[in-house]
């Protein structure tokens, strides 16, 4: 796994330990793929569309996203928003990360449509072995 110009998997994250994390759990499940970190939600929207004249990434070939839903600058929320209003993001997978137990907050998460929504109670136990 490395992280590249043309990846296979995005991870929008601001917590290196949580990066680490889950770089850890795809390579022990023997995910290979290319991956690349983008550490606030404002650098995430700024990768996948681009900015003051300057082309998003291209997508081409993206097989999941990973989204932390607490981000700097622009929360994860958002970051799901965007990514399923645009034709070209919307078809690909998406999964929310959430530390946060509040009933309101995993609503608002799944309201959203993402593919999968996971609590950091099912990470910690899941992902940790």
């Amino acid at each position: 796994m490395t992280e590249t110009a043309q990846p296979d998997i995005v991870v929008v994250e601001d917590n290196p330990n949580d990066v680490e994390l889950l770089f850890h759990a795809l390579h022990a499940n023997g995910v290979s793929w290319n991956i690349r970190v983008v550490r606030d939600g404002a650098e995430a929207l700024e990768y996948f569309f681009g900015s003051a004249g300057k082309e998003g990434a291209n997508l081409a070939g993206l097989k999941l996203i990973l989204i932390d839903v607490k981000l700097p600058k622009v929360d994860g929320l958002e970051v799901l928003k965007q990514l399923k209003a645009d034709s070209r993001t919307r078809p690909v997978p998406v999964v929310m990360l959430s530390t946060s137990q509040s009933e309101h907050d995993i609503m608002t998460v799944i309201s959203l449509a993402p593919t999968v929504t996971l609590r950091s109670r099912w990470i910690s136990r899941n992902l940790r072995k």
